[in-house]
């Protein structure tokens, strides 16, 4: 059934102060929405119940009235339970506000404590602000680009990193250009067991927790979006953000 469209916004999903975003999708497992938890915990809305821990990052609100998560570039990040590195289709999608990269910023990571490797590895650039993306089979190949988009630029972005069979792709903003794109044949599955929001393990027992900025309204998809899906939650969303 489709949702009733307010303010560009649709009904269902409603969190804060009727404030509602996008309805949450079968292909959805991993949905965290801007709705303060006051605690540690950040409940995942979607049908997989995969909730988040907060460690560190503060409840901080929009004018708008959304809730997102604020991350003090030392020792904030949000660890999840949700790996994708198995599927042959996903999409990692997030809001996110970064104006300082004196470091390498980690927007999202899967990797494991045992080794300096990531399976899944999405950040800003020291300096340049753009993003880089990596992803690693079982038997260490890699594949990994860099933007050219200074994206760490103090503007709320919305981010897409999709996976389509081999094929891999960073767009930004609803667009149908992709900022990002290549080919891997394989994405590692075996051995990788930790996967962080905003942090990156890379074979220490503790992640290096990096991401100093905003982030809120945290996506995992079971398939590739499409760029008109992409663009549809950018335009309903944004309102939230004033862009």
């Amino acid at each position: 059934m489709q949702a009733t469209i307010m303010r560009g916004l649709p009904q269902s999903g409603r969190i804060a102060r009727g404030i509602t975003h996008q309805t949450i999708g079968a292909n959805c497992v991993l949905s965290f929405t801007g709705k303060q938890g006051g605690s540690s915990t950040l409940v995942d809305y979607s049908v997989q119940g995969n909730n988040g821990t907060i460690v560190g990052a503060t409840w901080k609100r929009l004018p708008s009235g959304l809730w997102y998560l604020d991350f003090d570039g030392e020792d904030d990040f949000i660890a999840t339970s949700e790996s994708i590195g198995s599927l042959t289709a996903w999409t990692i999608e997030t809001w996110f506000y970064c104006s300082d990269v004196t470091g390498d910023r980690c927007i999202y990571s899967e990797s494991k404590t045992d080794a300096a490797t990531q399976v899944i590895l999405v950040r800003l650039n020291t300096t340049t602000g753009v993003v880089f993306a990596r992803v690693r089979d079982d038997v260490g190949d890699t594949w990994f680009n860099t933007g050219t988009t200074n994206v760490a630029d103090s503007i709320w972005h919305l981010i897409h990193v999709v996976r389509d069979g081999n094929d891999f792709a960073v767009y930004y903003d609803g667009s149908p250009t992709a900022e990002i794109s290549g080919t891997q044949a394989d994405v590692g599955t075996s051995t990788f067991d930790k996967w962080t929001w905003g942090a990156e393990y890379q074979g220490i027992a503790t992640p290096r927790s990096d991401f100093k900025g905003k982030m809120v309204l945290q996506r995992i998809y079971t398939s590739a979006l499409s760029a008109a899906v992409r663009a549809k939650n950018y335009n309903q969303e944004g309102y939230f953000f004033g862009v």
